[in-house]
């Protein structure tokens, strides 16, 4: 994670001065190389997504209709054929340049946990201030938080990291967190305010509400 921070922002900073690398396709593709040797699948995914995924077209559904969609695209980006696109080419450098000028500013704004990753910026958690046991214990480690960020993530996180679990089991993980069925009154304690003049009512989740033998049933059966 430490390292794909450094990567991104050090591409931000050459964008910065040259907006002409945004649209170079050998810039943008390579941003995360350094990271292909330690994990091979990084280096994959890119050709696969770029080069073999098909896609539907606008209102086609049928299988024989897909096709390489992304190639399509990507093509059209770096080597326009469209007149409209060709002639704002030098608007997109430009356009680059202000994007990747504020996303490293951003990167860089002490009230972020991202500064503390730069190594340009020596940040505490940067890689140079990492001891190697501290490195290595990272490596495999989930670097997003999936789980925590709404009902379809959780669906993709539970298909993702659950082997050989069913799309079915993978809806109902979303469908009760849609439903607060696992919410506890506790949660009321931790509202993110100051002050707790006016705390929220949480209401009960069913699961909780259920006798606690039937819980452990549902817990070993799951």
């Amino acid at each position: 994670m430490i390292t794909a921070v450094d990567l991104v922002y050090n591409a931000f900073i050459k964008i910065e001065t040259n907006g002409k690398l945004m649209l170079r396709e050998s810039f943008v593709i390579n941003i995360f190389k350094p990271l292909y040797k330690k994990l091979p699948e990084l280096k994959d995914y890119p050709d696969y997504y770029f080069e073999e995924r098909r896609t539907n077209l606008f209102g086609a559904t049928a299988n024989a209709s897909r096709k390489l969609g992304i190639k399509m695209v990507k093509s059209e980006v770096v080597m326009p054929t469209n007149h409209d696109n060709r002639v704002t080419i030098e608007l997109c450098h430009s356009l680059a340049e202000d994007m990747a000028s504020t996303m490293a500013m951003d990167m860089a704004d002490l009230g972020k946990v991202t500064a503390e990753m730069v190594t340009k910026l020596n940040g505490v958690k940067c890689f140079n201030n990492r001891t190697a046991t501290y490195k290595k214990a990272c490596c495999g480690i989930r670097a997003n938080n999936d789980a925590a960020e709404g009902n379809f993530d959780i669906f993709d996180d539970d298909l993702n990291q659950m082997g050989r679990n069913s799309i079915n089991r993978a809806c109902g993980q979303g469908m009760t967190r849609y439903n607060h069925n696992y919410d506890r009154q506790s949660t009321s304690c931790v509202t993110g305010r100051k002050t707790k003049s006016d705390p929220n009512s949480i209401e009960l989740g069913l699961f909780h509400t259920i006798p606690s033998k039937l819980q452990d049933a549902l817990i070993s059966m799951s």
